[in-house]
């Protein structure tokens, strides 16, 4: 498999996970070099998408595993030898020896610099700052208060939610303001900042003031028609059987 020009995502596919128990830096597995390099597992959040997406644009050939968090399988003992937090998503990558992430942001990027073409801003100091920029300030300022404000849901405290989400949302739309040079968050160019913001914009449509935010509107409709990102957002459907 030729991870830059042929995409393959095997559902059925697994992985030993045997092996990433016992270290997370091993020798290359026998059977490495048929099997997909990269293994994501993950559910229907936020997180999950986000790395979905990174490697559908990225064109790197993965599999991926559904975790169904509903039904406790992140307090497993095979997924705890993964990530011992119990979260998701995890990137197995299995290219020269067995590598496990298990934070989201790292994962992205991990995913970026093996296809700095496809979500990267190029060389220019300029447009690497404009993606910097951009990139943080979606993770920090809108995802951050966001999933700040599930927890604060979770343990009762409704009137702190609802501040929290009024102000994700607020910095979400503030976010127009980086469509100045391109009608990508860095430019001209697709990011993984595009990917930060388009999937919490995506969450939180419902809220957000378009009629008067045409560029935000215009890049959110850019960036949804991406077969990447729409092939990533359904990474981790799961349809019942018949």
């Amino acid at each position: 498999v030729d991870p830059h020009t042929s995409l393959t995502r095997q559902k059925g596919f697994k992985v030993d996970d045997f092996y990433a128990a016992r270290s997370r830096t091993i020798p290359p597995l026998p059977w490495s070099n048929i099997a997909p390099p990269f293994s994501l597992y993950g559910a229907r959040t936020g997180n999950s998408l986000r790395a979905a997406i990174a490697l559908e644009e990225a064109g790197l050939a993965y599999v991926q595993q559904f975790i169904d968090l509903r039904a406790g399988a992140h307090r497993q003992p095979d997924f705890l030898a993964l990530n011992s937090a119990g979260q998701v998503p995890i990137l197995v990558d299995r290219r020269v020896s067995l590598m496990v992430l298990t934070q989201s942001n790292a994962i992205m990027m991990h995913i970026a610099n093996a296809a700095p073409e496809r979500l990267l801003p190029g060389k220019s100091a300029i447009r690497r700052a404009r993606f910097h920029e951009s990139f943080f300030y979606f993770i920090t300022d809108v995802i951050a208060p966001n999933n700040a404000a599930f927890q604060m849901k979770l343990a009762g405290k409704e009137k702190e939610a609802d501040y929290l989400v009024w102000r994700s949302v607020a910095k979400l739309e503030a976010s127009e303001r980086f469509l100045v040079d391109g009608p990508y968050m860095a430019g001209d160019r697709f990011t993984l900042a595009d990917i930060a913001g388009y999937t919490i914009a995506r969450a939180s449509e419902a809220s957000v003031a378009w009629d008067r935010l045409g560029r935000l509107k215009a890049w959110f409709d850019l960036v949804g028609s991406r077969d990447g990102v729409r092939r990533g957002l359904q990474a981790f459907d799961v349809r019942k059987p018949n």
